[in-house]
């Protein structure tokens, strides 16, 4: 930081404190300021408590008659020696002990406290008005205060009451060695005021004088809320207290300072490392060894970085725990021989609890880690998150006596889940419960059937707020499901998308959802490499070494990439097609031989919608069964949840909430159950139809409009939109799309990806992929596709592969290298079976009649490319589904060509479907794969459905927030509200392929609350609502704004998850969920 004009003054430092740690830290500065006289006045003031003591009779300095007691300062003063708190340690001749505070700390610049945590308090108001206004402090003081209500780091404490800035030191240094100069490592975090760069030298007769306070200077909390703490600036005839000159006055050559700017990650990791420094002391107690201190010491700094990035997110880097000294050193120094984990270790050994060792071993002077976990506890317990913990929550339970320390392992251990005909929940990751449910493989199977083959579904549930601790759940959960087709529910519900779905819908309610048969950690898996060793074996399932087997043949030749992306695009090359083709046909080979081997107990004939369906359904049955029994073994409240208040209880009904894929699971649900709903909430409604042909030609009728909503959001952002320039309409951007496209046609991009450095390439079709999956999240991807079109334009082609493509090597061994259990990864053919089993005449077109469905749909839509590329993965599937019947497919008849295409003039018109609750389909105006045409068609095939349709682009709803729409499906879950049916006749709007004209449209619609470009801002949407708060008050107002808040948080999670449709071919905008989950 820049200095105005020349440093005049020295800075004069002073210690506050002089116990072992503080004398000790007073021989580091007292030697700096000796050796950069040109920075600091050379004496040094360090506050002594004063009191009465006797040199020991080990000191060199005892002799006849000096066994008398003498204050404490006139020794080190004298004898320049702590005699108490640090003997044999020589003190620098510079260093004044000074038995008054206020005396210690008149005229200095750098505050340094070192002391009892409880003293700061009081030490604060005896020096208040006793410093100059515009010192600056370093706290020494390890740890945080932390009530229920906040946590309070030690320096900001300090800053408050004083009114100054205090940066935090923290390190592995035990204060002995670092006294005889053993060389260590430690951290220092120091944000540097902004107003101290810019203050003027201080006039008139008081520094005092200089006090400025400048709004965009003003002092923030690690929290990133603005302090009440008015800062004076440090006056410019100073130097600059920085970051180098604090490493000056600390730095010694044994004594290396690392600085920082994370002040709440280094306080935190003072404190929190004494909780696991107590546990790592049990498991020394017990004899388990190094690796299981190791294990407690991973856990712990996973959740010293949780604990920080929870709490303190505006300030704290994980980087600070995981590689500077106040973090993971001071943890690993803690572990090995601090004072937590040594009467830890000796409470275990002689059977004794840690609180009577403590007082027993330290004289009077308490643990931290004691006090600190109870504070922990209490303060994650108020917010329900204690359980987020599990081995904060396992040292507490040990520490009060609840826990043994032999029950740290099954503490900690996400536990496999054993599968039950009836649900059997336990608590998983940290905050969830989980279940596996074994249902039929084939519920039509005849009971005099020689097997009945199980399958064991996954599930998971967020409990409602105090559910576990109450007994209390839902009479109906809401499940959820992400649609894909093969997305993971279990993933799809972990956090942090769990807590932005219970927000927005309701904290009350339990929220669950499941893998559906064949998908993620639902047994058996629909995967075409693994096979058993022993395939004569009837019913064998591949073992972990066998799937590892299959993961690694998948990869080897050149399958482990679902969509052939290296093949490029259907139309990229006069081969493109053809080659692509012959890979899918190969995989349906081996696909069928897997099905073959099982016959008819083969998991692929069984994934289709109709038999998810029914495990839907035995969920909903299950979890009546489960609550029942918990009521008479006296587990469940007599209270009810509140979805048994509303005046349609949904008791034994399903009540859903589908995205996508998850729409047509849903309808099919509705259709084949119609009395057991509850409510149903189908959000980017797949047409039932359209979906059961061979290459769904009328989904993306909509994807060109969702595109052209990006050449008008970036026209009307102006220059906030990279790709805009001076004077463009939206044609202009459309064309400067079209021209970078035509570039990369003829000129593809080479490089090296800077991170990797790894060759990297960016082809049309890379870029084509790119752009598909943009119209799926505009409010995320659009300003990336600016950018990227801007790029491309301009020529700066590094950059737009840094952006675009990230160079990945054809297959990740790192499953192989680490002991990973194989079993963890999910199987690409889970989507390829679900997508083409459901097909009401399969898809086995030959490469000509593919060529032309490519040019009959690229006549209506510019993404035909990407279309194509995507379906005719189906191509040549000849796996037949089970005797499960959709119950779409009487709808219509099918052409007598080789084709077998629907024909639309040919449908059959359905009665509405009578549900026991109205359904609630979402679509918005334009969404790249689920038109609105199709929640408008799918809406009238169900009596008194209601069509609400959010007047934004994307895909479903969450693609673009709407209070409206949220208000809507809130309203619809919690109380049954329904909107009012589409105005529309049935028989027209099932038998056009055509949007209806306005004239005829009658249907609710809601506006969207943010646009591409101008997201949503909760203060700037709460200051908005103001002038229109209508029967709303305050309070609703701020609730509403939380709740949409909680959904943008989502919405960015969702819109790097990349489930629905087809996978993101942009990896820099896609993240695969990386957990060690349950199910094995």
């Amino acid at each position: 930081m820049a200095t105005l004009g020349a440093p005049g003054k020295k800075h004069k430092v002073t210690v506050v404190g002089s116990g072992n740690w503080g004398s000790t830290i007073a021989k580091i500065v007292a030697e700096n300021t000796k050796a950069h006289p040109e920075l600091f006045e050379e004496e040094v003031r360090m506050w002594v408590y004063e009191e009465e003591v006797t040199i020991p009779k080990e000191s060199k300095y005892y002799h006849a008659g000096s066994d008398k007691p003498q204050k404490l300062t006139t020794l080190i003063n004298k004898l320049h020696e702590n005699v108490k708190y640090l003997p044999g340690i020589v003190l620098p001749s510079n260093i004044v002990a000074q038995p008054s505070v206020e005396k210690a700390v008149e005229g200095a610049t750098i505050l340094i406290f070192n002391l009892p945590h409880e003293f700061i308090g009081r030490i604060c108001e005896q020096i208040r008005g006793h410093i100059l206004p515009y010192a600056r402090g370093i706290s020494c003081v390890k740890g945080v205060n932390v009530s229920d209500d906040s946590i309070t780091l030690f320096s900001e404490s300090i800053g408050s009451r004083l009114g100054i800035y205090c940066g935090a030191l923290s390190g592995a240094n035990i204060a002995n060695e670092v006294a005889q100069e053993k060389w260590c490592e430690t951290t220092i975090a120091y944000d540097p005021p902004m107003l101290d760069s810019k203050a003027p030298t201080p006039q008139g007769p008081s520094p005092s004088a200089s006090r400025t306070h400048l709004p965009e200077m003003a002092l923030k909390t690690a929290k990133g809320e603005t302090s009440k703490v008015k800062l004076v600036a440090t006056p410019a005839d100073y130097s600059s207290i920085d970051h180098n000159l604090l490493k000056a006055l600390f730095h010694r050559q044994y004594f290396h300072v690392r600085m920082v700017s994370d002040v709440a990650g280094v306080s935190l990791g003072g404190a929190l490392k004494n909780i696991i420094a107590i546990a790592a002391g049990f498991v020394d107690g017990r004899g388990w060894g190094d690796n299981a201190k190791a294990a407690i010491m991973r856990v712990g700094l996973l959740e010293m970085v949780r604990f920080g990035k929870e709490f303190f997110s505006e300030s704290v880097h994980a980087g600070t725990f995981t590689e500077e000294s106040c973090g993971v050193a001071d943890l690993i120094t803690s572990c090995s021989g601090g004072r937590n984990h040594r009467c830890a270790k000796i409470a275990v050994e002689e059977g004794l609890t840690v609180e009577e060792v403590e007082r027993r071993e330290l004289n009077g002077q308490k643990l931290q880690g004691i006090s600190t976990a109870a504070e922990v506890h209490s303060f994650l317990k108020a917010r329900g998150k204690e359980h987020d913990y599990p081995l904060f929550l396992a040292v507490y339970n040990v520490l009060q006596g609840k826990n043994s320390v032999d029950d740290i392992p099954r503490l900690l251990a996400d536990d496999e889940v054993a599968p039950s005909a009836a649900l059997q929940w336990q608590p998983c990751f940290r905050k969830f419960q989980c279940a596996r449910l074994t249902v039929p493989l084939d519920y039509n199977r005849n009971a005099s059937a020689r097997t009945h083959p199980t399958v064991d579904l996954a599930l998971i549930m967020l409990p409602g707020r105090d559910h576990v601790q109450s007994g209390r759940y839902s009479a109906s959960p809401l499940v959820v499901n992400p649609g894909g087709p093969g997305g993971s529910g279990v993933e799809f519900l972990m956090d942090p998308l769990s807590a932005s779905l219970q927000e927005v819908v309701d904290q009350d309610r339990d929220i669950i959802s499941f893998d559906p048969r064949g998908v993620g950690f639902s047994t058996p898996s629909a995967d075409c490499f693994s096979f058993p060793a022993d395939r004569g074996r009837s019913g064998q399932l591949p073992n972990d070494t066998e799937i590892a087997r299959g993961i690694f043949q998948r990869a080897a030749t050149g399958y482990a990439d679902f969509f052939f992306s290296t093949l490029g695009m259907v139309n990229s090359s006069k081969e493109a097609m053809a080659e692509r083709d012959l890979r899918i046909r190969s995989r349906a080979k081996l696909c069928q031989a897997k099905d073959d081997m099982y016959g008819d107990d083969s998991i692929f004939k069984y994934v289709g919608a109709a038999s998810v369906a029914q495990d839907m359904l035995s969920i909903v049955d299950a979890w009546d069964a489960w609550r029942k029994a918990a009521s008479e073994r006296g587990l469940q409240s007599a209270k009810a949840g509140r979805d048994d208040d509303v005046s349609l209880p949904t008791t034994g009904k399903l009540v859903y909430w589908g995205f996508s894929y998850g729409t047509f699971l849903g309808a099919t649900f509705a259709a084949m159950f119609p009395d057991r709903i509850g409510r149903m909430v189908l959000d980017g409604v797949l047409d039932a139809d359209d979906h059961m042909e061979a290459l769904q030609l009328n989904s993306i009728r909509d994807a060109d409009a969702t595109l052209e909503a990006f050449h008008r959001f970036c026209h009307q952002a102006g220059g906030a939109c990279a790709a805009y320039r001076a004077g463009d309409t939206p044609h202009d951007i459309q064309q400067r799309l079209q021209a970078v496209q035509d570039r990369l046609r003829v000129a593809p991009i080479v490089g090296v990806e800077p991170s990797t450095l790894t060759p990297s390439l960016l082809t049309l079709s890379t870029f084509r992929m790119f752009l598909a999956h943009a119209l799926y999240f505009p409010m995320d991807r659009f300003p990336v596709l600016a950018r990227a079109v801007d790029l491309l334009e301009r020529g700066v082609d590094d950059e737009v592969l840094t952006l675009l493509t990230v160079a990945q090597p054809a297959f990740d061994y790192k499953p192989f290298c680490d002991g990973r259990a194989a079993t963890r990864f999910p199987e690409k053919e889970a989507t390829l079976a679900i997508m083409c089993i459901d097909k009401r005449f399969p898809l086995n077109s030959t490469l000509p009649e593919l060529q032309s469905s490519y040019q009959e749909l690229a006549n209506k839509t510019s993404f035909a490319d990407w279309w194509m590329t995507v379906m005719i993965n189906c191509n040549a599937w000849s796996i037949k589904p089970a005797n499960l019947s959709l119950p779409w497919w009487g709808h219509r008849r099918p052409h007598a060509d080789s084709q077998a295409r629907v024909d639309p003039s040919a449908a059959i018109t359905p009665s509405p479907i009578n549900t026991s609750f109205p359904l609630l389909f979402i679509s918005n105006t334009a969404d790249p794969v689920t038109p609105l045409a199709a929640g408008l068609r799918m809406a009238r095939r169900f009596d008194a459905a209601a069509l609400v349709e959010q007047r934004s682009e994307g895909h479903c709803s969450i693609s673009s927030l709407s209070a409206c729409t949220l208000a809507a499906i809130r309203a619809y879950l919690n109380d049954g509200v329904v909107p009012p049916p589409p105005s529309l006749d049935p028989f027209e709007v099932i038998n056009s392929s055509l949007p209806p004209p306005p004239s005829h449209a009658a249907w609710t619609r809601c506006p969207r609350s943010e646009w591409p470009w101008k997201p949503f801002r909760r203060d700037q949407w709460v200051h908005e609502q103001m002038s229109v708060l209508g029967e709303r008050t305050l309070h609703e107002v701020h609730h509403e704004a939380d709740r949409l808040q909680a959904w943008k948080a989502a919405q960015r999670l969702i819109g790097r998850y990349a489930r629905w449709g087809s996978p993101s071919s942009d990896s820099r905008t896609e993240e695969f969920w990386d957990r060690d989950v349950g199910f094995e």
